[in-house]
């Protein structure tokens, strides 16, 4: 970022200034901002829906080490993102 020399102030100048300077950096930060996408989680019947196939399947696939499960005491969830990033291009 550049440095700003005040030689002469003046108080509507200083205003000025800063106002300008905050909304050229607030133009920056809309640039750059992305917000944040929380994880979705989806159980075994979610991916079986998703993928249209027998819940069985997704447990195969699960123990193969095809998708990956997190536990949480006894229930199984899967992340969305991975499922879809599981998924292999036919060429």
């Amino acid at each position: 970022m550049a440095q700003v020399q005040i030689i002469s102030d003046t108080e509507n100048f200083t205003k000025e200034l800063v106002s300008q300077l905050k909304s050229s950096l607030l133009v920056e930060l809309k640039k750059e901002f992305t917000p944040k996408q929380p994880t979705e989680f989806l159980t075994r019947s979610a991916v079986s829906e998703l993928l249209s196939v027998d819940p069985s399947t997704v447990d195969n696939w699960a123990r193969s080490k095809k998708l990956i499960r997190y536990n949480l005491g006894n229930r199984v969830y899967f992340k969305r993102s991975e499922i879809e990033q599981s998924l292999i291009t036919i060429k």
